[in-house]
């Protein structure tokens, strides 16, 4: 082959190539532009999800309101209800009391039936409004710990029992009694939105899940355990109801995943749990749960984040001497 035949040999050689590397680099250019989008509909597609998740926790939390405001109404309403009976009592008794006086017919013993009668009723009227106003101050605590994420100082025994307190209307209407084990005071500085939340969710799912099928003599029962150690806040809270079933044990906290999602169950109480103890408290959560016997979760929640940190003791005040 002459030089010049090699020359064109290679030149149609050097082109085929040429046209190659431009088809395979078009092609290469065509499949980053379909990754390209296929990522973009991606994100569109999760960030819709989670947008729904969002507006599914909102509806949730939402619904917690509505049921916590019926709590409130009901509960109120019966020391209330007794207070005015009672003060109408009070009021008809006083009314005969004057009658018998401007008539003449008042006699001692009369008189001193009278004011026991009176001293009762006052004395019933005045022991329902205590209660209602202490139900007030607990709900009040409560629905403040709800609109707010940032930490405050707080007896924690004492917001443990304003937060059972706030969910008397759950656990009697599920015939079920709440049991608490506390230090007597423990000074501390939490994020009591989250934790309240974190209470509610498990209190419910406990009153909704686990004690619906026990029957009498059985007695229903929600425990509240807190403990405090040298690096972690310890809760525990359980219910003596049938238990987490096995096939539900590895998924209850996947968000969306109910038992009971004919009756209107989301799905997302147990995942907003392991959200907020895992994100918020930086903390752990797991449960162990025994068919027919009861399920107990466990919080481990460290002490020195954000949103969970030990309160300065409080300095205790020392009477003056006498001497």
């Amino acid at each position: 082959m002459s030089t010049a035949d090699e020359a064109q040999a290679w030149r149609a050689r050097f082109e085929r190539e040429r046209s190659a590397r431009k088809e395979a680099e078009r092609l290469l250019m065509d499949k980053a532009t379909e990754l390209y989008a296929t990522n973009q509909d991606l994100e569109r597609s999760l960030a819709t999800l989670r947008a729904a998740e969002a507006a599914l926790v909102q509806r949730e939390r939402l619904a917690a309101i509505g049921a916590l405001v019926a709590g409130i109404a009901h509960e109120i309403n019966t020391p209330l209800g007794i207070a005015v009976t009672a003060s109408s009592s009070a009021d008809e008794e006083l009314r005969t009391l004057e009658l018998d006086f401007a008539a003449g017919r008042l006699t001692r013993a009369g008189l001193g039936q009278s004011i026991a009668y009176v001293r009762d009723a006052v004395g019933l009227a005045f022991s329902n409004m205590e209660r209602a106003a202490a139900l007030v101050r607990s709900f009040k605590m409560v629905s403040a710990d709800e609109q707010t994420e940032g930490a405050r100082t707080i007896d924690l025994p004492a917001f443990l029992r304003d937060s059972i307190t706030s969910l008397q209307s759950v656990l009697k209407a599920h015939r079920a009694q709440a049991v608490i084990a506390a230090p007597d005071s423990l000074s501390v500085r939490a994020a009591t939105g989250p934790l309240g939340q974190v209470l509610s969710n498990l209190v419910q799912n406990a009153c909704v899940h686990g004690l619906t099928t026990i029957a009498p003599p059985r007695v229903r029962t929600v425990s509240l355990v807190a403990r405090a150690t040298e690096t972690h806040l310890e809760l525990e809270i359980g219910d003596n109801g049938a238990g987490i079933e096995e096939h539900a044990r590895a998924h209850v906290l996947e968000a969306f995943y109910t038992t009971k999602r004919d009756s209107g169950g989301t799905g997302l109480g147990l995942h907003i749990v392991n959200t907020i103890v895992t994100q918020t408290f930086g903390g752990t959560l797991r449960f162990t749960t025994e068919t027919g016997v009861g399920t107990t979760w466990f919080l481990t929640l460290p002490w020195g984040t954000e949103a969970l940190t030990r309160a300065p003791a409080r300095p205790q005040t020392t009477r003056p001497s006498d001497e």
